[in-house]
Order: structure tokens, then sequence, then C-alpha cells
């Protein structure tokens, strides 16, 4: 069996076989998705027709119901010539007839507003963009297809600059269609420059506020941006700062000093009477009672010595401690009074002293012992009393650590009577 391939041929939309037939497809046009339902009518000896193509791919499920043949046109684009393949010879003539697969047709385009320097995504909505990667022009310059089906296409913008720019998205280079004032270009937005007609993002340690600018701005002292196209700088939190322009990050406050605020350019020292030895500090603590700073800038408060105290918070020295008070150990608060039977005639001292033999004190916080009055005596230091002395003994003077027995009075008593005599004997005689 011979296989004869004829290309139908189209004469003012009908195709002519032989004198007296008369071919006729309806319709000749077709979504490039395929599966239209065309009819083809008129073909001598129709028992004899194997097969239907359009262009290089069948037409399916083709019927034939008297002399026509019904078919589903497959998928494709542009203008494809549709073949009848029949197993006999039969004899078509005339011009050439073609399936025009619809051109595209744009619904939705999203963005518009395209930045200088390329590289968004755009997405295009329609219908009969083919099964075939289509060419997608932006302002005359290629936008690089990533994906594409019947219903929608995503490219790449080129770089550009300037407003109005068209769109054309085409099929073939006879089937495609044009789209006017789709696109503008917008300046370069905030946070970028503009460098050889493309933007460029601004550096970390700048920033750029306004739009189409030609170069980026330093942050100022005290501010700081970490991260590339920022159109303003942050402020440094308190506890840090940034003492140059151009910042890409704060630095921590040292220990010894402090930043309460934000945005600063330097950090303050801790005054005296107060410190810190933490980095980042917002703020320095008052020393406590029992301790000071002298200066400022202290990451530590000092202790008071042993001698010394302090009471209140926040000072810068410590008071020494008064005469019968002590402060026996480092970072008092305050001073002990010498206990009964103790003193301390000297400030700033760390202990007290017991009050010698003969002499005593019976209150807290003496300066001094007493001596012990005449009658009395104290053999043992560190007494708070005197003791009476018995009724065989005597004690005419002060200060005595014992009593006079019988003998003792005798001898004291020519002492006594030979002072009293030189007193009467310095005395002049009146006559």
């Amino acid at each position: 069996m011979r296989t004869f391939i004829f290309l139908l041929l189209f004469v003012q939309g009908q195709l002519l076989a032989g004198v007296n037939d008369v071919i006729t497809i309806n319709p000749n046009s077709a979504s490039t998705i395929g599966g239209t339902i065309i009819v083809v009518s008129g073909i001598s000896n129709p028992a004899s027709v194997t097969q239907i193509l359009v262009g290089d791919k069948a037409c399916g499920f083709i019927i034939l119901q008297g002399n026509d043949f019904q078919c589903l046109v497959p998928d494709g684009i542009g203008k494809q010539p549709v073949y009848v393949i029949s197993d006999s010879q039969q004899d078509l003539s005339g011009s050439s007839h073609f399936l025009f697969y619809d051109a595209p047709s744009v619904q939705q385009v999203s963005p518009t507003d395209l930045n200088q320097v390329g590289g968004q995504t755009i997405t295009i909505q329609g219908t009969n963009f083919g099964g075939e990667t289509p060419v997608v022009l932006i302002g005359g310059k290629p936008c690089q297809v990533t994906n594409s089906n019947h219903n929608q296409i995503d490219c790449i913008s080129p770089s550009g600059r300037g407003s109005n720019h068209g769109l054309v998205v085409m099929q073939t280079v006879d089937n495609s269609t044009t789209v006017p004032n789709v696109f503008s270009y917008i300046s370069c937005p905030v946070g970028t420059y503009t460098q050889n007609g493309q933007c460029l993002p601004c550096d970390p340690g700048t920033y750029q506020d306004q739009t189409d600018a030609n170069q980026c701005k330093l942050c100022p002292a005290g501010q700081y941006t970490n991260i590339s196209g920022a159109a303003s700088c942050n402020n440094c939190n308190p506890g840090t700062f940034a003492d140059s322009v151009g910042s890409s990050s704060c630095s921590l406050c040292l220990a010894g000093s402090f930043q309460d605020q934000s945005g600063q350019s330097s950090c303050k020292l801790c005054e005296p009477g107060t410190a810190n030895n933490s980095e980042g500090a917002f703020s320095c603590s008052a020393c406590p009672a029992g301790r000071f700073a002298v200066s400022s800038g202290q990451q530590f408060c000092e202790v008071c010595n042993a001698g010394t105290f302090q009471s209140q918070q926040g000072q810068t020295s410590c008071i020494t401690c008064a005469p019968g008070t002590v402060a026996a150990v480092t970072g008092m608060s305050s001073c002990t009074a010498c206990s009964p039977g103790k003193y301390q005639n000297q400030a700033g001292q760390a202990s007290c002293m017991n009050c010698d033999p003969g002499t005593f004190t019976n209150f807290s916080g003496s300066a001094q012992c007493s001596l012990c009055p005449s009658g009395t005596f104290q053999n043992l230091s560190g007494s708070t009393n005197c003791l009476t002395c018995p009724d065989s003994e005597l004690q005419p003077a002060e200060g005595q650590t014992s009593c006079l027995g019988p003998g003792q009075c005798d001898a004291l008593y020519g002492i006594f009577y030979s002072q009293f005599k030189q007193g009467l004997e310095s005395v002049p005689d009146p006559n």
C-alpha cells in the first residue's frame, strides 16, 4: 500500500480538491493550548484519509462523519501548515492552507515599577503564551524567562532607566503581541546610589535617605548601620558609643564608664563616689556604706581602712574614728565605742586599750581612764571601778594599786608631818 501526503490548499478560506471538490476547514484558528475541534470537509475519497497533521503534530481523535473529518488541534504556536495523509492519490491544488494559533494576550503584569539595576522577577499573566519558551522584551531589552506556560511567564527584568517602556511577548517572529507604556524605571531608591547607570546599595556604615543620589552618606558619630542598602542610620544604644563617622557597629563603654543616652559618640566616666566593673553600663553604682571612690572612672570602690568608717553611700572618702571609738576591720559603716574598762585617746584606731591598774572607766566610749580616788585602789587593768580600802588600811593618794597597812601608815605620817613643818617654817614671822 502506498501512502500519500497532501498539503491542504487554501483559496479564500476553502480547500480545492480536483475540479469539482471544494474542501473547507472550520475554524482555521485555535488557542495555543490546543483542544479546539476543527472540521475538515469536502475531501474526495475520505475513506482513504489515515491522518491529519497540524505542523508536525497529529490532530487527534479523528472522527469521520459523512464526508467530514473532526479532530482535536494539538498545542502549538504561530502559523502551522495542515497536512492530510492518505493511502491513495488525490488531485489537490491551489495555495497552501495554514492553521493560525492565537496571538499572545497579556492581561496582567506585576510589578510595573522597576529599579534601575534590574534583577526583579516580572510575572506576566494572560493566554496563548505557548508551550515553548517565548521571547519577552522590556523596552527592547530581553527579559530572561525563568518559567513559562500557556497562561503565565516569569522573567528577570533587565537594567534600564526612564518610563513608558513597552512589553513584547513573542511566540514566533510572526506571532507576537505588544503592550505599550507598561514599565517605568524608578530613580535609584533610598539606600542606594547611581553608578554607571545602575543602582548600587550603600555599604555598611553609610546610608542614603534620598532617591537617585550619586553617592552615599557616612553615618554620623554616635550612629551606625550594619547592613547594606540602609536608608538611615541607627542610634547607638545606651551603654555603647561610636566615636567616628561611618561606623558599622557601636563599641561598649569600658568598665569605669557609662552612657545613659542613645546616639552618643563617647562614654562618661563614673563620678567620684561611684564605680562599675562591667562593659556596656548604662549607669554607675554609688559606693555602699563602708566604701568610697576618690576619683572619676573607677571600676571598684575601695574599702575604708581599719580605724575609719563611712556611713553614707556614694562618698569619696572615709571618716576617721574619734577618740573613744574604733573600727577593728576594714569596710566599716560606723565606729564602735570602747567598752567600759577600755579607752582610746587617739583618733583613727583599730582597737581600744585596757585602763591601767589604778585607773578605771565605767562607761562606753572613753577617751581616757579616771584615777581611782583616795581611799580606793585597783590592782587590775581594764577595770570599770575601784575598790575601797579595808578598815585597817588607807590610801590618801589617787590612782593607787593598793592601800597602806598600819606600819606603812606611821611612815606615811612622818612624811606628812615633815612636809607640814616645812610649810610652817616657810611662813614669815609677822612680828
